[in-house]
C-alpha cells in the first residue's frame, strides 16, 4: 500500500486531472482507504477537490490508482456523487462550471495514447462564456478540449464579431 498517499481525508499529492505535473488535493469531513492490488479511497462529507485552477465539490468520491508495482500512480477512474459541481479550466484558461448528480472521470493510456474523460449525468448542466447547455450526458474528453453532449437544449450567447462555429466545440 502507498502509505504516502492514503495519509488521511485530506491528501496531497497525487497525479492531476488532465497534467501530469499538477497535484491532486482532496479534503472531506471523511476518509477511509482498501487496497491490496490498487489503492481505493473513499471521501464523505463536503468533499474538495483541486488540481491547478481546477475545482470539484461532491458529497460523495471514490478514487481508484494503480497498485504500487505500477510507475504511474495517476488515478485511474474518479466518482463524485451527489451535488457534484466541477469547475474545469483547461490549458487556454477556458472554464467550463457543470453541475450533475453523477459524473465518473476515466484516465486510460492504450497503446502509449492518453485517454482521458468525464462523463456526466443526471440533471446534467454546463455554463461557459459562450452559453449554457444541458443534455445528459455530457461528456468531456480532456485531449480534444471538446463536449461530447446527447440530447441537448442549448442557449448560446451570441458575442460581437463572432465568426467562429460552435462556441460549445461540440461534436
Amino acid at each position: 500500500m502507498v502509505a504516502a498517499f492514503w495519509a488521511g481525508a485530506q491528501t496531497g499529492p497525487v497525479a492531476a486531472l488532465g497534467s501530469k505535473d499538477q497535484d491532486l488535493n482532496i479534503s472531506a469531513g471523511l476518509f477511509h482507504s482498501e487496497g491490496t492490488t490498487s489503492q481505493v479511497g473513499y471521501w464523505d462529507q463536503h468533499v474538495v477537490v483541486t488540481s491547478g485552477r481546477s475545482q470539484l465539490r461532491c458529497e460523495h468520491l471514490i478514487v481508484r490508482c494503480p497498485g504500487e508495482k505500477v510507475l504511474d500512480n495517476h488515478p485511474t477512474n474518479i466518482v463524485a456523487e451527489v451535488k457534484v459541481d466541477v469547475e474545469l479550466v483547461d490549458k487556454d484558461g477556458v472554464t467550463n462550471h457543470t453541475v450533475s448528480n453523477h459524473s465518473l472521470y476515466v484516465y486510460q493510456l492504450i497503446d502509449g495514447v492518453t485517454n482521458e474523460t468525464i462523463k456526466f449525468t443526471g440533471n446534467s448542466t454546463n455554463f461557459s462564456k459562450n452559453g449554457v447547455v444541458v443534455g445528459d450526458p455530457l461528456i468531456y474528453d480532456f485531449q480534444k478540449g471538446a463536449f461530447f453532449v446527447a440530447n441537448p437544449v442549448m442557449t448560446i450567447k451570441i458575442h460581437e464579431n463572432d465568426t467562429n462555429g460552435s462556441p460549445f466545440n461540440i461534436k
